[in-house]
């Protein structure tokens, strides 16, 4: 009797994490992940003394798919939203911008375009051409006081 050969995907796909990178606190989270073994209970967290946010279970293929709630007790700013599975030990994590809960996202997600940055840019663009004018004017003003 022979025994059937095994087929395993190789090399094996890297472990991976996907998820929004903004939520508002106390609004749902939904995320993908892969790399876990099959049927591995898979733990997610949000790193920021909040409780645990739920218990999953990888699929036959090792990938673990959910949706979270942000607490609304959660803190605007950055948080570490962690998941933890163990025996084989592997976690995986990444960084969410949490937002008040006053504040709306659009529809599509993004935050909008408050021209901060481009008021930033063309401010620092002229300090620096002020300053390179500056400093051409005091070479300038040297130049002619040493032929003098």
């Amino acid at each position: 009797m022979a025994a059937e050969t095994a087929h395993a995907e190789y090399p094996p796909n890297a472990p991976s994490l996907s998820i929004d990178t903004t939520g508002i606190a106390g609004d749902p989270l939904l995320f993908t992940a892969t790399g876990f073994a099959a049927k591995q209970q898979v733990v997610a967290e949000l790193i920021s003394k909040e409780p645990v946010l739920g218990t999953f279970f990888a699929d036959s293929k090792g990938t673990v798919s959910g949706t979270v709630t942000i607490p609304e007790t959660s803190k605007p700013g950055p948080h570490a939203f962690r998941l933890t599975a163990r025996d084989p030990d592997l976690v995986l994590s990444s960084v969410i911008n949490v937002l008040p809960r006053h504040q709306k996202l659009p529809p599509d997600g993004q935050l909008p375009d408050t021209g901060s940055g481009q008021r930033t840019f063309v401010m620092f663009s002229t300090a620096v051409g002020l300053l390179a004018v500056g400093g051409g004017a005091v070479l300038v003003v040297r130049r002619r006081r040493t032929r003098r």
